[in-house]
């Protein structure tokens, strides 16, 4: 490969470019099916820039609320925050939110209260549902029992209808082959 290096620096740019190319074909099938992937730094467009810039300009900003007092401080120290705070303003809404608050929850407590009792109505109603609709079903069931003991019975009329019909028929032959004097008159 040495030589290979030597003989290609005093050659021409274009033998250079097709060394290289053929090197690499060459690496590229030794490695078999190896694949090194590299990753690449996201390009910056100036349309995306500008978007960005232009989605920054939008949204608001925010002043601190108490301005620091010596330049580049940002945040006041304890000392001036006393002096600089009313504590009758601060109680006053102090105590405005705890008496709003007290009253949202008292209004949670009630609507909570009001919504268990209709739950337990409806859970009383649905209970008599049930009861109800329990004690219809075994009025159905015991009904259905009898249904089927009256069928049961009926098929049993129908043999019985169908055995008398055979046995007057069986006797009427009989009696067809009797003397006239010992017939019996079936009617």
């Amino acid at each position: 490969m040495g030589n290979e290096q030597s003989a290609s620096q005093t050659a021409p740019q274009s033998v250079k470019a097709s060394q290289r190319t053929a090197e690499r074909r060459q690496a590229s099938t030794k490695t078999s099916g190896i694949v090194v992937v590299g990753t690449k730094e996201p390009e910056l467009s100036g349309n995306y820039l500008d978007n960005y810039i232009t989605r920054l300009d939008t949204c608001p900003s925010f002043q601190p609320i108490f301005q620091s007092q010596g330049s580049g401080e940002g945040r006041p120290q304890q000392g001036e925050l006393v002096g600089q705070l009313d504590w009758k303003a601060a109680l006053k809404v102090s105590t405005r939110i705890q008496e709003h608050l007290h009253k949202c929850a008292e209004a949670v407590s009630s609507d909570q209260n009001s919504l268990a009792s209709q739950i337990k109505q409806v859970d009383a109603q649905a209970c008599q549902i049930m009861q109800k609709y329990t004690e219809r079903q075994k009025a159905f069931a015991k009904y259905a029992e009898h249904m089927r003991k009256i069928d049961e019975i009926s098929s049993s009329l129908k043999r019985v209808r169908m055995n008398l019909d055979t046995t007057f028929n069986l006797l009427d032959e009989l009696n067809k082959y009797l003397p006239d004097e010992e017939r019996i008159d079936i009617k």
